[in-house]
């Protein structure tokens, strides 16, 4: 039976296989709405005056980590939509993994970023170092 998407009517998404295995994966990857999304990564990066390869991937990466990989374990968590048979504890394991991937590659090269936009060097140690005498200093006011 094929329903108006062009899809077939027990299937939960066009891209969906049959659940199981391998497959499973496949469907919670959502693959053409993940590669869409990862373009519009690159079509932003591209709008910058320098493109720094080594960000792209990184922001690339922690993306897919992000919404990829995470969000979609989630989603699949919640009332399982995509009808996967990855259990719930390994979902819950992807979805942190996916995070804190995300996050880690976030905080690497934040210093050099830091720096980079404001053509100053030493700036992120001295930011760093206010953020955590602030406390302190407002205690003694």
């Amino acid at each position: 039976m094929v329903d108006s998407s062009g899809g077939s009517a027990d299937r939960p998404a066009f891209y969906a296989l049959e659940p199981g295995g391998l497959r499973d994966w496949w469907s919670l990857l959502h693959p053409p709405y993940t590669v869409w999304h990862l373009s519009y990564v690159v079509i932003g990066a591209s709008l910058a005056p320098d493109v720094d390869v080594r960000w792209l991937g990184e922001t690339l990466l922690a993306f897919f980590l992000a919404m990829g990989l995470a969000a979609h374990a989630l989603d699949e968590l919640h009332g399982r939509p995509l009808r996967t048979k990855i259990s719930d504890a390994v979902l819950v394991a992807v979805a942190v993994v996916g995070l804190a991937g995300a996050v880690a590659l976030g905080i690497d090269g934040m210093k050099e970023a830091h720096e980079k936009i404001r053509r100053k060097e030493g700036s992120w140690d001295k930011a760093i170092h206010t953020a955590r005498t602030q406390p302190q200093m407002q205690k003694e006011q």
